[in-house]
């Protein structure tokens, strides 16, 4: 694995100039520049009438929703989610498995849950000719519901 995986670089654009954190609710004020909905409201509570980032006092305190930096941050999310779940796969050596183990994972999927879904998913991102394999397999669907339908909100799958 090379060094540059175990760092996420986040776009400046996508934190918050008031604490650095990722936005989750990016809002901008009239001066054009965009905080996260909870500090840029925190500070303004706190009695201040300037924007944080350029001190230009501010004509109105309307907080705008800034949909589209919301809908890149999702995506970035949901991206760096993909990676650091294939990361994982590497780091554990998951390696595509046969057709037969994955129906000895399937067959035992209720012992060793997280193991088992992660090679089954490697088998499935494979292939078309896999996934329709899965989607022929006797009670493959099944014991993923049943998986899911047993699951206690709560419990952490290690």
């Amino acid at each position: 694995m090379a060094r540059d995986d175990l760092y996420i670089v986040v776009p400046s654009s996508f934190r918050c100039p008031i604490l650095l954190d990722v936005m989750k609710s990016p809002v901008s004020l009239c001066t054009g520049v965009t905080y996260d909905r909870a500090n840029i409201q925190r500070w303004l509570d706190s009695g201040n009438n300037t924007c944080p980032a350029t001190m230009q006092v501010l004509e109105s305190k309307d907080l705008i929703l800034n949909r589209n930096l919301q809908r890149l941050i999702q995506i970035w999310l949901d991206s760096v989610a993909c990676r650091q779940l294939d990361a994982e796969s590497v780091r554990n050596s998951v390696v595509v498995p046969s057709q037969n183990q994955v129906k000895l994972l399937v067959k035992h999927l209720d012992i060793n849950c997280f193991l088992s879904l992660t090679k089954i998913i490697c088998f499935a991102r494979e292939s078309e000719e896999n996934r329709e394999f899965l989607a022929k397999m006797d009670r493959f669907f099944s014991k993923v519901l049943d998986l899911m339908r047993n699951a206690k909100s709560g419990i952490k799958i290690v």
